[in-house]
């Protein structure tokens, strides 16, 4: 028998879907993206550029951005927007971690109120907005969940830990 799906869960997380950006047109649209942690680097971001990328996939640690409840240090955030914006990328924002203090069961990093989540993403948008307006044109949620290779379960065998479509779909049925 089908589970109800919880409202207000479902709000949230479709907010913060909608609050990500506008889509681009067609036009607009390079599909070309890279993976990489130099985006401080004047030399390796042309030599992007000459290769044809279009898209930077920037990867943003939650716990490291926002160590306590509503503190934000967003150093990393803003050296990979204000980098990416001056070699005219695009950014796909990848968030990963999870803080310690958002996390509700020890031991299971994915068990955060998704509220909490949805007000990082936003600030974080927010942010990016201030910084390069129009910039991030994707956003992947929950890009890997940190600790949930570590219970030494073989990689074929699935579990919410190591799924985030599958705590999604816990969130919006519970």
């Amino acid at each position: 028998m089908p589970r109800a799906v919880n409202a207000r869960a479902t709000v949230t997380l479709l907010a913060v879907c909608w609050c990500v950006v506008p889509p681009r047109l067609a036009g607009d649209f390079n599909p070309y993206g890279i993976n990489s942690a130099y985006w401080n680097s004047p030399s390796v971001n042309a030599a992007y550029r000459a290769m044809g990328v279009g898209t930077a996939r920037v990867l943003l640690d939650w716990a490291l951005a926002e160590p306590a409840d509503g503190g934000y240090d967003w150093s990393a955030w803003d050296t990979a927007l204000v980098h990416c914006s001056s070699h005219g990328f695009a950014v796909s924002l990848a968030v990963c971690g999870v803080p310690a203090w958002a996390i509700r069961v020890p031991g299971r990093e994915l068990s955060y109120a998704p509220e909490a989540f949805a007000e990082f993403v936003c600030a974080a948008l927010n942010r990016a907005r201030t910084l390069a307006p129009g910039i991030v044109q994707s956003f992947e949620w929950h890009e890997e969940p940190t600790h949930a290779w570590a219970d030494g379960i073989p990689p074929l065998h699935g579990t919410e830990q190591r799924d985030p479509s599958q705590y999604f779909v816990a969130i919006l049925t519970t």
